[in-house]
């Protein structure tokens, strides 16, 4: 069983995309940067943790869950704002959010 990634953006203008996509899904090089990124919980504790500065009104916030079997009983979930989150991991998360776009229209 391949792991999947459920992935909600809120942007700061009050838009929200939404979607899943199973690992295998994406292409090789994101899934193995996804591999890579996604392994390192320090990495995504630390970029879970951060908060925006007060004054930032239009921040948007990432919760991405990884489902780790086809019951989703066992996962892991992670918020994210984009002020102060480690870059890698947002453009990540960009990049998923882009390939579970391109799957919901069928260009995949």
């Amino acid at each position: 069983m391949t792991m999947t990634l459920f992935l909600q953006v809120f942007t700061g203008q009050g838009i929200r995309l939404q979607g899943e996509i199973a690992m295998d899904e994406l292409p090789d090089d994101l899934a193995r940067q996804a591999q890579a990124i996604l392994q390192d919980d320090r990495m995504l504790a630390d970029a879970a943790s951060a908060q925006p500065p007060p004054q930032m009104v239009d921040v948007s916030t990432y919760e991405l869950t990884l489902y780790y079997d086809a019951s989703h009983t066992h996962y892991k979930h992670y918020t994210f704002v984009d002020a102060e989150t480690n870059i890698d991991v947002l453009d990540l998360l960009d990049d998923i959010m882009h390939e579970i776009i391109r799957h919901k229209k069928g260009l995949v």
